[in-house]
């Protein structure tokens, strides 16, 4: 942006200086025209036909004069371009640094929030941690109490059956039966 900046300022320049060089030449002519009027008109008053060359000269700088005019204010309305581009560069640039400033801010606060956030998520990071060491030994207690708990409820039963064959023999029942009775039901 800024290389291009500088070559239209460079063609800028260029066409000032092409401006001051068309306005000396134009002056030159003027003046060159004012002499040569001046000297068709004491020619003029010796032969005719030196009015008739003077018409021609005339004609013809004239010409070379509106040639330059028109070319001085084609330049001029491209220096007018040129100066309105510049404008709209100058603006875009202002526009670009106060974006870059915005984003610079936003990367900033970001930058500054990293820290804290980090700070935190390891915290969790490291609760989340002692929540599962917790809950795995939570479930190797349970299973061992599950498992204590069916071999106690499997004694209870076979003592209870125990207890009722005893029982049972006291008073006269037939101990295979219930035996069987009891390898059935484990």
């Amino acid at each position: 942006m800024t290389s291009e900046a500088d070559n239209r300022k460079e063609e800028y320049e260029s066409l000032q200086l092409e401006m001051e060089v068309l306005e000396e030449n134009k002056c030159t002519l003027e003046k060159q025209v004012k002499v040569l009027a001046v000297e068709l008109a004491v020619e003029r008053a010796s032969s005719n036909q030196a009015g008739k060359d003077k018409n021609l000269l005339e004609s013809s700088f004239a010409e070379q004069l509106s040639k330059a005019t028109k070319e001085i204010r084609g330049l001029k309305h491209l220096l007018n371009q040129k100066e309105v581009y510049a404008g709209e560069l100058v603006q875009t640039l202002t526009q670009a640094q106060e974006d870059l400033r915005m984003s610079s801010d936003r990367v900033q606060f970001l930058e500054n929030s990293l820290t804290p956030l980090q700070a935190s998520y390891d915290a969790i990071l490291t609760k989340k941690e002692k929540l599962r060491n917790e809950i795995e030994h939570w479930e190797r207690d349970y299973e061992a109490l599950e498992d204590k708990t069916v071999v106690e409820v499997s004694w209870a039963f076979l003592n209870a059956r125990h207890n009722t064959l005893m029982e049972a023999s006291q008073e006269g029942f037939d101990l295979a039966v219930e035996i069987a009775k009891i390898k059935e039901t484990i």
